[in-house]
């Protein structure tokens, strides 16, 4: 368990690195999408010796999901070619004190939201769900 919470705080933290650089908190969606194939992968090689079907079919969707999910995000950020309207309105209203405050109410928050979301996902590498019909 610790190694998947350790695994997503480490990719947030990369991900605010990456916003400072580029002055852009809208890259915390990226990071978003693509947390919940990072907490499977980690969460399966972490607590899962065997790669049942049933495993490879939600990994295949969770990949599906989280590659579609975080490459539509990236693609609309590119066209648009700035920071999102929502972040930049944060900046906006948090002044010099918006990085320090992104780190908490927007990456860490998320990191947090998608370790909780994502917890089935973890529960089930686990085999904290069993299927005994």
């Amino acid at each position: 368990m610790w190694t998947v919470i350790f695994s997503v705080l480490i990719w947030f933290n990369i991900f605010y690195l990456i916003s400072r650089t580029k002055n852009d908190f809208s890259v915390v969606d990226i990071a978003w999408g693509l947390s919940f194939l990072l907490i499977f992968v980690i969460a399966g090689i972490t607590f899962n010796s065997s790669w049942e079907a049933r495993e490879v079919l939600v990994g295949s969707l969770v990949l599906i999901w989280s590659v579609r999910l975080s490459g539509y995000i990236f693609f609309r950020s590119r066209k648009i070619g700035k920071e999102d309207y929502r972040y930049a309105q944060f900046r906006k209203d948090w002044g010099e004190n918006a990085n320090t405050i992104a780190y908490f109410r927007v990456f860490i928050l998320q990191a947090f939201l998608s370790l909780l979301i994502a917890s089935p996902l973890h529960l089930g590498s686990q085999g904290g769900i069993q299927n005994d019909c």
